[in-house]
C-alpha cells in the first residue's frame, strides 16, 4: 500500500514516517504541504492512502482534497489535527475526509487505521 502524508511539522512528520514505515507491506511518500506538489504526487504515484496535515503551506485544504478526490475517487484520505474536532460523521464526510485523527491523543487508532485500510 502506498501512502503520502503531507505535515509541515518536521517533528510530527518524523514520528509519522518512523511509525507507518514499521507497518509491513507499505511504502510512505513525504511531502511539506505544497498544495500544487501534493497533487503532483497523488496523479503520478497514485497512492492508495494521503494523509494530509491541518496547515498547508499553500492552497486551501478544501480544494486540495476536492482535487485529490477528482483525481482519484477511491483514495482514502485522512486528515491529522491538533485540536478538538466534531465526532459527526455527516461532518467529516461533509469536508470531505475519509478519517480524522487528533494526532497528540490517536496515534495508535492512524496506525490501526492504516493496518486496516492496508488489508482491504
Amino acid at each position: 500500500m502506498k501512502v503520502l502524508l503531507a505535515e509541515n511539522s518536521g517533528t510530527v512528520k518524523k514520528l509519522l514516517v518512523e511509525l507507518i514505515s514499521r507497518i509491513e507491506e507499505v511504502e510512505v511518500f513525504e511531502e511539506e504541504g505544497e498544495a500544487q506538489k501534493i497533487i503532483q504526487i497523488i496523479s503520478e504515484k497514485k497512492p492508495d492512502v494521503a494523509i494530509l496535515g491541518m496547515d498547508l503551506k499553500s492552497g486551501a485544504l478544501s480544494d486540495v482534497i476536492k482535487n485529490i478526490k477528482n483525481l482519484n475517487a477511491g483514495i482514502k484520505t485522512i486528515l491529522l489535527i491538533n485540536q478538538h474536532f466534531p465526532d459527526d460523521p455527516k461532518f467529516i464526510e461533509k469536508i470531505g475526509f475519509d478519517f480524522v485523527f487528533n494526532i497528540s491523543l490517536e496515534i495508535d487508532q492512524l496506525v490501526g487505521t492504516l493496518e486496516k485500510l492496508r488489508d482491504l
